[in-house]
């Protein structure tokens, strides 16, 4: 970008990540797949010019003028994560509760209203 800046874009990664499930507690291995993922990074000395970016902003390391992607991979594995995590099992159940409600001609609630299609 310029002398003060760089973007830099991480594109096809693929790993796993070891989770647990919500609704049963196992563990359980999530395939992870992200498409890109674009970060800045800039030299710290200048990061209130860019603190009103909205773009999440990483440090270039002044003494050798690298930069470390471990935070940024971090970053873009946390966007990918679902609110709520589920083993295969899991989600297989509730999928298939979610099928078979969609079949039924109506729906009886626990107050008084019945709901028919």
């Amino acid at each position: 970008m310029n002398e003060e800046s760089i973007l830099v874009t991480l594109k096809d990664i693929i790993g796993m990540t070891k989770e647990l499930c919500d609704n049963c507690t196992k563990k359980y291995e999530n395939d992870l797949k992200i498409g890109e993922y674009t970060a800045k990074f800039v030299d710290p000395k200048k990061q209130e010019v860019y603190q009103e970016d909205e773009d999440e902003i990483f440090f270039i390391d002044p003494k050798n003028d690298i930069i470390d992607i471990h935070e940024m991979l971090i970053q873009a594995i946390k966007l990918q994560e679902p609110i709520i995590k589920r083993c295969n099992t899991c989600e297989k159940t509730i999928q298939d509760d979610i099928d078979d409600a969609d079949t039924r001609d109506s729906f009886e609630s626990s107050e008084n209203v019945i709901i028919r299609s």
